[in-house]
């Protein structure tokens, strides 16, 4: 018994396997560690995103002369829909609704911030279950009274826009989808006190682009660009997004 040991801890054959699964064990390890912080960095950057459209769209509400006109209970409002428009329920395996946190501070700017914490799928083996993540976005108020940004909608004018929806005065998707364009541009770009700064764009795109108008200023001219969409027949999503691109651009 003795001698048998003694060979066995002697024999070196087979090492190479043993070292080849324990390399391949680290190396799966790695890679699901990859995986797990690029999720939380994806989530990150959904997070920021919601937050900044929260906050532009809370701070540019109102007169751009008269910003206490509107209260902080209404922008908040304004900030937690746009959140969980951009943030819905049950988001990228966030389970739930995630609750941003908003604060107004006395007229000159709003922050939104929004965390939750992310649960791994691979790194859990090592005894990390969640990881954090989150964003904020700061915006002032006052920023807007000088503001010169450009507004481009991207419209979908598929088949599909077809199909029966309920809204105030809309009987499909498309009819919904252009009361909701329509009230957008008598928000941005009033008729009756209109920002010269401020300008807005639209893409009606399927197959091919079927509708450009803009970016301008003018109220009449956008609410006449509206009404001209029609369903036509197939999306290309790359299509529509390329040419709001290069309108901004």
């Amino acid at each position: 018994m003795r001698s048998f040991l003694k060979r066995f801890l002697n024999d070196t054959q087979g090492s190479i396997l043993m070292l080849v699964g324990f390399a391949m064990l680290f190396l799966v390890g790695i890679g699901g560690a990859a995986i797990d912080l690029g999720q939380q960095a994806l989530l990150n950057a959904k997070f920021r995103h919601a937050a900044d459209a929260a906050a532009t769209s809370a701070a540019s509400f109102g007169s751009a002369d008269n910003y206490s006109a509107v209260s902080p209970t209404l922008r908040h409002s304004i900030a937690q829909r746009y959140f969980s428009l951009n943030f819905p329920s049950n988001f990228m395996g966030i389970s739930g609704e995630v609750i941003p946190s908003i604060v107004i501070n006395d007229d000159e700017s709003i922050t939104v911030s929004a965390s939750h914490p992310m649960s791994t799928a691979f790194v859990r083996v090592f005894g990390i279950s969640g990881l954090p993540a989150g964003g904020s976005s700061t915006v002032g108020l006052a920023a807007f009274s000088v503001s010169d940004y450009d507004v481009v909608i991207v419209a979908d004018e598929s088949s599909s826009q077809m199909k029966s929806a309920s809204c105030a005065g809309g009987s499909s998707r498309m009819e919904c989808m252009k009361i909701a364009l329509t009230a957008m541009a008598n928000q941005i770009i009033p008729a009756s006190n209109p920002n010269p700064n401020v300008r807005m764009g639209l893409i009606g795109y399927s197959g091919q682009i079927t509708n450009k108008w803009g970016p301008t200023s003018n109220n009449i001219d956008a609410v006449n660009a509206i009404s001209q969409l029609r369903p036509v027949h197939q999306n290309f999503d790359h299509t529509g997004m390329a040419a709001g691109a290069s309108m901004i651009l």
